[in-house]
């Protein structure tokens, strides 16, 4: 029994050892994503201001100020895009053998609860005779306790990996948010200082005053 306890003690140890590696790898992967996000929202910032700006200053050139912002914004959105996404492919390799230790791990600990087995008759007699039965069967229960116990945690471990598929979701939904935003804003910026009125006299408006 103390072999098997000792073996259980192992296991946990390496299982400890699985679930911080994870828990790092996956605060690294929101930073990517939060930074990505970040990053996005100060292109989409200077985007809007930028088309504010020149929707003011050159309102004689409204379609090619918005086609300049539009092709300006995806520039600099691709950049941010593809470092993170690229990123993300590589923080993926190294999931992939994380996921197969994982894999390793949980087919020694299923091991491990097979080898569990109850005594048989025989050596139940002879550990009544000396006394033993009450205790050896306690250490049994404990052994099993502990490899249902083990199982678990090592498939919350593969559960919480399973999380590239959720990480591309989110690149996606920033990328399709910034997308829409990047093509409507500088029309819309247009449009609506047309409405208000606030823009400055161009040179071909000067030149008509003469």
């Amino acid at each position: 029994m103390d072999r098997m306890d000792a073996e259980v003690q192992s296991l946990r140890r390496k299982i400890n050892a699985l679930y911080a590696e994870q828990l790092h790898f996956e605060k690294s992967a929101d930073e990517a994503i939060g930074t990505y996000a970040s990053n996005v929202q100060l292109i989409m910032l200077f985007h809007g201001l930028g088309s504010v700006f020149l929707q003011v200053n050159y309102p004689y050139a409204g379609a090619g100020v918005s086609v300049v912002m539009v092709a300006s914004f995806f520039s600099a959105f691709m950049v941010a895009y593809m470092v993170t996404l690229n990123k993300i492919e590589r923080m993926s390799e190294f999931e992939k053998d994380q996921q197969r230790r994982q894999m390793e791990l949980q087919n020694e600990v299923t091991c491990f609860g097979a080898k569990i087995q109850p005594p048989s008759n025989g050596e139940l007699e002879n550990l009544a005779s000396k006394g033993a039965l009450r205790g050896a069967l306690d250490s049994i229960d404990s052994l099993r306790k502990g490899a249902v116990a083990l199982q678990e945690d090592i498939t919350r471990i593969l559960e919480l990996s399973n999380s590239k598929n959720i990480r591309l979701k989110s690149l996606s939904q920033v990328a399709v948010g910034a997308i829409i935003y990047g093509l409507c804003f500088p029309t819309i910026a247009h449009y609506f200082l047309c409405l208000v009125g606030f823009k400055r006299a161009g040179p071909l408006s000067t030149m008509q005053q003469y």
